[in-house]
C-alpha cells in the first residue's frame, strides 16, 4: 500500500473523530448562547416598569403582545378567552427565551422575561378592553 493510501485513511479517521467531537459539543453551544442573547434582550427593556415600555411601543405603532419561547411562542398573562387578541395584534417573541435551558442563569433570565411579559401583556389587554387600542 502506498503512503497516499495511509494518509487518506488517517485523514478520514481524523475527520470522523473531529465530527463526533463537534456533534457532541453542539447541543451545549445554543444553550450558552441563548442565555447571552436573552441577557442582551432584557438589557433593552425596562424590567421594573413594563408599562413604560408598552407606552413607547404603542407610540411607535407596535401593539403586539410580548411572547416567551417554549415549545412554541406564547404570551404569558393572556387568558384563553383573550387569545383572539394575539391573532389580531400579533406577538413579539423575546430573543433568547427557549424551552432548551442551559444553565441556572438562563432559568433566572427566562423567569425575569416571563414576569416582564406577563405585566406588559396584562396592561395591553387592559388598554384594549378600555378602548384605547384598536387593530391597525
Amino acid at each position: 500500500m502506498s503512503l497516499r493510501y495511509y494518509l487518506g485513511v488517517v485523514g478520514i479517521l481524523v475527520m470522523f473523530f473531529c465530527g463526533a467531537a463537534i456533534s457532541q459539543a453542539l447541543p451545549e453551544e445554543p444553550r450558552r448562547n441563548n442565555a447571552v442573547i436573552l441577557e442582551a434582550t432584557l438589557a433593552k427593556l425596562n424590567l421594573k416598569n413594563p408599562t413604560n415600555d408598552l407606552t413607547k411601543s404603542l407610540k411607535r405603532g407596535d401593539n403586539r403582545f410580548i411572547g416567551i419561547n417554549g415549545y412554541s411562542c406564547d404570551a404569558p398573562g393572556v387568558a384563553e378567552a383573550d387569545r383572539q387578541f394575539i391573532t389580531t395584534f400579533g406577538l413579539n417573541c423575546l430573543d433568547g427565551t427557549s424551552d432548551v435551558v442551559g444553565s441556572d442563569e438562563h432559568v433566572a433570565l427566562i423567569q425575569k422575561a416571563t414576569k416582564y411579559a406577563t405585566s406588559y401583556n396584562k396592561e395591553l389587554l387592559r388598554r384594549i378592553y378600555a378602548g384605547q387600542i384598536s387593530p391597525k
